[in-house]
C-alpha cells in the first residue's frame, strides 16, 4: 500500500529556488489520491515547493513525475519557464537587479559536459551583472540550478581544470582530452619512476661508500 505524505510536509522541499516559502495546504489543490490512480504503480508522493508554486514529486518504478499542484483538475507537468526564474532572481537581488534570461541549447564556458558525464540540455541561463559575474543556470525539467560566480571559477579550474582537464576546449574535443590526459598520466608515471631508480642508486652509493670505510678500517 503507498504510504500518504504527512501534510507537513507541504512547507518546504524548494527544489531550484533561491529561498524557501511556507505554503498553507489550500494551495495544494490538485487531488494527491487522484494521481495515484491515474499512474497506478506510485510509490510515493512528496509535497514540494519551488519559490511560491506548490507542486508534487511523484515516484513510479520507473521515473519521477514534477505535477503542477496548482490546479485542480487535470496532470499538467510542472516546468520552470522564464518568467518564474525572472520573479525569483528579482526576489532574491531585488527589483533594481540587471540581469538578462535566455533558453540555451548549447554549451557555454561555464556549463558544458565534461567526460562521461553530460550535463542536460536546454536550460535557462541567468547572467547578472554584479561584481562577481555571476550566472545560474536552471533546469526547467529537474528544477535544478547550478550557480556560477568569479570565484567558484576560480576554484573549478585551480582543482578540476588542472587536476582534472575539465577545460571546456578540451571537453568539447573527448579524443584530444584522451590523448593529453593519458600522455599526462604517462609522463607523471615516468618521472616517479625515474625519481625510484634515482633514490635506489642513491642509497646504493651510499651503503657501498659505508661498507669500503669498514673494510679499510679493518685492515688498519
Amino acid at each position: 500500500m503507498t504510504k500518504t505524505p504527512a501534510v507537513e510536509e507541504r512547507a518546504s522541499r524548494p527544489r531550484g529556488g533561491l529561498q524557501q516559502v511556507l505554503l498553507p495546504g489550500d494551495s495544494f489543490q490538485l487531488d494527491y489520491r487522484e494521481v495515484i490512480a491515474a499512474f497506478g504503480t506510485v510509490k510515493s508522493i512528496r509535497w514540494a515547493v519551488w519559490e511560491t508554486y506548490p507542486y508534487y514529486e511523484v515516484f513510479t518504478d520507473e521515473k519521477t513525475v514534477n505535477l503542477d499542484a496548482s490546479v485542480r483538475e487535470g496532470f499538467r507537468e510542472f516546468r520552470l519557464d522564464e518568467e518564474m526564474i525572472r520573479q525569483s532572481v528579482r526576489e532574491a537581488y531585488g527589483l533594481e537587479a540587471v540581469f538578462s534570461v535566455e533558453l540555451i541549447r548549447e554549451y557555454d564556458t561555464d556549463y558544458f559536459a565534461l567526460p562521461r558525464k553530460n550535463l542536460p540540455l536546454p536550460v535557462y541561463r541567468v547572467i547578472l551583472q554584479d561584481g562577481l559575474n555571476t550566472r545560474y543556470y536552471y533546469n526547467p525539467e529537474t528544477l535544478s540550478r547550478q550557480q556560477v560566480d568569479d570565484n567558484s571559477r576560480l576554484r573549478r579550474f585551480l582543482y578540476r581544470g588542472l587536476h582534472s582537464l575539465h577545460i571546456k576546449f578540451l571537453t568539447d574535443r573527448p579524443v584530444l582530452w584522451n590523448i593529453v590526459m593519458y600522455t599526462l598520466l604517462i609522463g607523471g608515471t615516468f618521472l616517479s619512476l625515474t625519481g625510484v631508480v634515482l633514490s635506489f642508486r642513491w642509497w646504493l652509493r651510499k651503503i657501498r661508500k659505508l661498507f669500503r670505510i669498514q673494510i679499510r678500517s679493518k685492515n688498519l
